[in-house]
Formats: C-alpha cells, structure tokens, sequence
C-alpha cells in the first residue's frame, strides 16, 4: 500500500530538480531562425546567436537582455539596414558582439547604440566589440553610449588581438564620429578609427555627464581623422550641470595621425569639472599640421615615452609644448 506514494515523491523530485540541467543554446540565423531579430526576441541568458554569412537589411532592438553573444564569420557576415541603427540596446547587461560587419547609413544611425537616460534605459554593465568591423556613412557613431547614471560599466571595445575596424565617411556632406561614449567605464584598446574627410567630428568622444567616472583606458589603437579634436576626453560636453569628474586615465601606445585643431584634449568642456591622475605614455603622434597636440584644461598628466613625428621646423615647438 506504501509503493505508489514513493514513487510520487521520487517524480516530484526529478522535476523540481530538472531546470538544473538546462544549458545556454546556440541559436543558428538563418538555420533555426529567419532572423537575427527573431533570434534575439527567442534567447535566453547564455546563449550564443551565431549568423551566418550573408547580408541582413534589418534594425535589430535587443530589450532587457542579459548574458547574450552575437556572432557572426567576420566581413562576411553583414548588418546592413537601410537606415537607422544597426543594433540598439536598452535596459541589457553582459551583450557580446564579434566578428560582424556592421554598415549603416544616415542621421541616429549609430552602429551600436545604447540607451541610457534621454531615451529611459538604465546603465549598462558589461558590453563587448570585437573582431568586428563598423561602417558609418553620414552623421553617426559607431558605438553610442547615452549619458547616464549610476554609469555604465566593465565596456570593452577591442582588446588585444579582438580590435575592430571602425571607418567613418561623409553622408550628405558630413561626417559622424568613430565612438561616442557617455558616462562609460571601461577600456578602448587595439582598435583602428579612421574618419574620412572629417567635419564637425571627432574620432573618439568620452566624456562624463551624469556621472563621474573612474578607470578609463585607451590603448594602441590607430586613429586618423578628426576636424576638431581627434581623441577629446572630457566633463560635461552634453550635459552643463551638474559638474562631475573623470579619475585615473591611460593613454598609452597609441598611433595620432590626420587631426583637425589637436590630437588629444583633457578636461572641462563645461563648467569646472575636472579630468585628473593622467598617463600619457608609448604614442605616437604624426604631426602633418602646425596644431596643438595634447590640449584641454586638465593639468595633473604625466607622461614619457612619447614620439612626435615633425615633418616641418614650424612644428617643432607645438611638439615642445606637448611633451610631458
């Protein structure tokens, strides 16, 4: 009479127990799915969405998203929409990009895009590019990150032997930036930026807005191209108050070339906010124009290491001026 409520019991158990064994999925585009959308809306944390080669005329949206990769098999596989972004992101943490191409044409038309406290999304911890390649044709970023806060977090753009190829040209007669990166913690390495026939861009943006920052590291990567600054790091370019700050930044290895006014800016764009404990260290700049190179209001830098390629005798005391 005991045998029949034993073997219950056992049952239940077997289920309570069954979701342990569950583990992430490799979702195929377009094998099991039609679209990366489709795929994106279907994922649960820790799968993978491997895209095969082709070209994919789509805006993707990945909402409330965690612990989620995307990849596909290099310039083969191309996000191509015909206009706006290639991916916006909102309210996600832990998303991985790799081995894309990412080509998008126009105005908010942002390769990666991020929101953040304009467009009611929370930060995000935990994004990575790499191996990826990014064209821009027209007034946008690569990667966007809106200003929030607390900040985003744990970013990492390239890496070594993972940088991405970032390309940025004139649409309608102007030219975007490579990065725009708003209240961002995290680290932009072995990456190459090249803005063709700049104007009114920047190479790489970052700045603090919302949020005071700490631990910002740009590192060998190969930047070409700016109007104004090529490499601006600084407090409240978009937002004029509150005043915040940025701690503790390196800026090591890294190739200058083909900039507008100055090859790097440091400090307030607004206000008194104040960019602080500085490493200039390992880059080199080309100096092609008789501009400032290191620029900006921040003063507490240190720096050795540093190579200054003069191609005339005019530039040499802006090449003075800039050694640390």
């Amino acid at each position: 009479m005991k045998g029949p409520p034993i073997a219950v019991a056992v049952t239940a158990v077997l289920v309570l127990f069954l979701p342990c064994f569950v583990s992430a999925a490799t979702l195929n585009v377009p094998g099991t799915y039609a679209t990366i959308q489709a795929a994106v809306d279907a994922s649960s944390p820790g799968d993978i969405i491997d895209v095969a080669a082709g070209t994919y005329a789509a805006n993707i949206a990945i909402n409330g998203k965690t612990n989620l990769t995307i990849q596909g098999a290099g310039v083969t596989t191309v996000v191509e929409p015909v206009s706006g972004r290639g991916f916006a992101l909102t309210n996600c943490s832990n998303i991985a990009f790799a081995n894309l191409k990412i080509h998008t044409t126009g105005t908010d038309a942002h390769g990666i895009w991020v929101a953040g406290t304009p467009n009611g999304g929370a930060a995000m911890s935990g994004l990575t590019v790499q191996g990826s390649t990014i064209i821009v044709d027209g007034y946008s970023a690569a990667i966007y990150g809106e200003q929030v806060n607390p900040a985003h977090s744990g970013w990492v753009i390239g890496g070594v032997g993972n940088g991405n190829t970032i390309t940025i040209n004139p649409g309608t007669g102007v030219t975007g930036d490579g990065l725009d990166l708003h209240d961002v913690m995290g680290e932009v390495s072995y990456n190459t930026i090249t803005l063709n026939t700049p104007t009114d861009s920047t190479n790489v943006l970052w700045t603090a807005e919302l949020s005071s920052l700490t631990g910002l590291t740009f590192s060998n990567n190969t930047v070409s191209g700016s109007s104004g600054s090529q490499v601006a790091i600084l407090t409240n370019f978009v937002v004029v108050a509150p005043d915040v700050f940025i701690a503790t930044v390196s800026v090591t290895g890294n190739t200058f070339s083909n900039w507008g006014l100055r090859a790097l800016r440091l400090g307030a764009a607004n206000g008194t906010g104040t960019v602080t404990a500085i490493a200039i260290n390992s880059n080199t700049f080309n100096m092609t124009t008789d501009t400032e190179v290191i620029g900006g209001t921040a003063t507490d830098k240190t720096g050795t290491g540093n190579v200054f390629n003069v191609s005339a005798l005019a530039k040499i005391q802006k090449a003075i001026d800039s050694a640390l």
